[in-house]
């Protein structure tokens, strides 16, 4: 018996398994809403804050202006990797969200703040609760 001449792989799929199309993502209107509500929510919110750093004698300000905008920028990189289905993105998210609540409360010292940013992430979590496998 002759050997082949090239080795069959263990892996192989069956014809049906390699004709199938992988599924494909939906994200649907309320997602796409949110997200862009979300983009746009991490701009204002930066403007929102930055108008409590408007005294120059308090020691706050360099290092809030700077976290503000990073984390606001970080925070709408967060919401476009959600929109390409990057599992990473919600971590990110998250991980803004919380330190927003953080900056707030020292800003302003009020509960508005956490509520201003535990809304989005309650929202964007119902809306992903059945997707969570969509994400790579």
């Amino acid at each position: 018996m002759a050997k082949a001449k090239h080795p069959q792989s263990k892996t192989k799929q069956s014809p049906q398994k390699a004709r199938q199309t992988p599924k494909k993502k939906e994200r649907g209107i309320g997602l796409t809403i949110v997200l862009i509500l979300i983009m746009i929510h991490s701009i204002l919110t930066i403007f929102a804050y930055l108008r409590y750093t408007n005294n120059p004698q308090s020691s706050l300000t360099p290092w809030v202006v700077t976290s503000l905008f990073i984390i606001g920028v970080a925070k709408f990189v967060a919401a476009a990797a959600l929109w390409m289905w990057e599992r990473w993105g919600i971590y990110l998210f998250l991980a803004c969200s919380l330190a927003m609540v953080a900056i707030g409360l020292v800003l302003t010292g009020s509960l508005y703040v956490a509520i201003n940013e535990i809304i989005p992430v309650a929202i964007l979590a119902w809306l992903m609760r059945d997707r969570m496998h969509d994400f790579n």
